[in-house]
C-alpha cells in the first residue's frame, strides 16, 4: 500500500472515530465557547466553571480551597495544602505560546499570530548560524528533552513555530530553538522538505491578508493490527528521556479577508510525519478541522462562533 493510501486510510479511521464530519460540523456550529461566566455540572452537585487560559496556578488553588470553583466543592481545603500535581504547562516566548506535554516531552500545541509588517522588517535579518537548541529549563528535568535524546535518533528536532517566521529579530529567532518547541520529525521528505513547503506556504497567506493566527501540533493517530483487527496507538520513542515521535502533525491557519468584518477563514493541514514525494501536493494534506479537533483533543480558535469561520474543505 502506498504512502498516501495509508494515510487515507489512517484518516478514515480517524472519521470513524470522530462519529462523522457533518455531525462534527454541526456540533462546532452551536458554538461552545467557553468563558469566565460558564459553568458546568460539578462531579460533586452543584455547579463549576472551566479552567481559563488566563488562570494562574495561585487563583486556581484559591477556587479550589474556596469550593464552588474548579473542581466544584471539597469538603476539606488541607487536600491541596502540600501542592497540587500538575495544573498548567503553558509557557510564554515573545512571538509565542506553548502548551508542553511533560509526559511525552514534545509541545501539545503552539500557537503564533504573524503579521505582513513583521515578516516584511529587514533591519535585522537574522541568520540561524551559530543558534543552537536549548532545553526548557523551566520545567523540572523529570520532563524536558534534551539534544542528547535526538542524537543519533535519525530524527530531526522539527520546529512547531517555524524559525523562519522570526527572521527579523535574532532574539525571536533563537527563542524558536527552545526544546518545547521541538518534536521529532522525519527529516528528509518532511522537515526539510513538505513541512517546509506548508511554512512558506503560512507565510504567503500572512503576506497576503496582513495576519493570520496559527496553531501548531502533534497528533498520535491509531492504525490496525493485522493480527487482531484491532485498534492501537503506536509510537516511537527516542533517547533516555523516551521523546515521543508523533505519527502525524497538524498546522491550522486562521486569517480574515475582509478586516473588521467579523468573518474568518480556516485551513487546517495533516501530514504524516513520513517522507512525502515532493511531487504531492499540499492541498492534498488539507482536511476538515473538526477531525482533527477530535484526534488531538484540543479546540481551534474557540473564542470564535464557527458560524463566524468559513473552513477551507478537501
Amino acid at each position: 500500500m502506498s504512502l498516501f493510501a495509508k494515510f487515507r486510510t489512517g484518516i478514515i479511521s480517524i472519521g470513524a472515530f470522530a462519529l462523522g464530519v457533518a455531525f462534527q460540523r454541526k456540533l462546532h456550529l452551536q458554538a461552545d465557547v467557553a468563558t469566565t461566566t460558564d459553568v458546568v455540572d460539578s462531579p460533586g452537585g452543584g455547579q463549576q466553571r472551566p479552567l481559563m487560559q488566563q488562570d494562574s496556578p495561585e487563583s486556581i488553588i484559591a477556587m479550589i480551597k474556596e469550593g464552588g470553583g474548579l473542581l466544584g466543592e471539597l469538603d476539606s481545603p488541607l487536600i491541596t495544602k502540600h501542592g497540587i500535581p500538575s495544573i498548567s504547562s503553558l509557557r510564554a516566548y515573545p512571538n509565542f505560546l506553548v502548551s508542553y506535554d511533560q509526559r511525552l516531552r514534545i509541545p501539545t500545541w503552539v500557537l503564533e499570530r504573524l503579521t505582513a509588517h513583521s515578516l516584511s522588517e529587514r533591519e535585522e535579518r537574522s541568520s540561524r548560524k551559530g543558534i543552537d537548541f536549548f532545553e526548557d529549563k523551566s520545567f523540572h528535568r523529570y520532563f524536558r528533552a534534551s539534544n542528547d535524546d535526538y542524537k543519533g535518533s535519525g530524527y530531526d528536532r522539527g520546529h512547531l513555530a517555524a524559525a523562519g517566521n522570526y527572521r527579523s529579530s535574532q532574539e525571536h529567532t533563537k527563542a524558536t530553538f527552545v526544546l518545547s518547541n521541538i518534536a521529532p520529525q522525519v527529516g528528509r521528505g518532511f522537515n526539510r522538505d513538505k513541512w517546509n513547503e506548508l511554512e512558506k506556504y503560512v507565510r504567503g497567506r500572512v503576506r497576503q491578508f496582513g495576519e493570520a493566527w496559527i496553531i501548531t501540533g502533534p497528533v498520535f493517530l491509531p492504525t490496525r493490527e493485522p493480527a487482531n483487527g484491532k485498534m492501537y496507538v503506536k509510537h516511537e520513542v527516542i533517547g533516555k528521556n523516551n521523546v515521543a515521535v508523533p505519527t502525524h502533525f497538524f498546522k491550522v491557519i486562521l486569517y480574515q479577508k475582509e478586516p473588521n468584518s467579523g468573518l474568518f477563514q480556516m485551513e487546517c493541514f495533516l501530514m504524516p510525519n513520513a517522507d512525502i514525494s515532493a511531487s504531492q501536493p499540499l492541498k492534498d494534506f488539507r482536511i476538515d478541522p473538526t477531525v482533527v479537533e477530535r484526534a488531538a483533543g484540543i479546540l481551534f480558535f474557540n473564542a470564535i462562533p464557527r458560524n463566524r469561520i468559513k473552513v477551507h474543505h478537501v
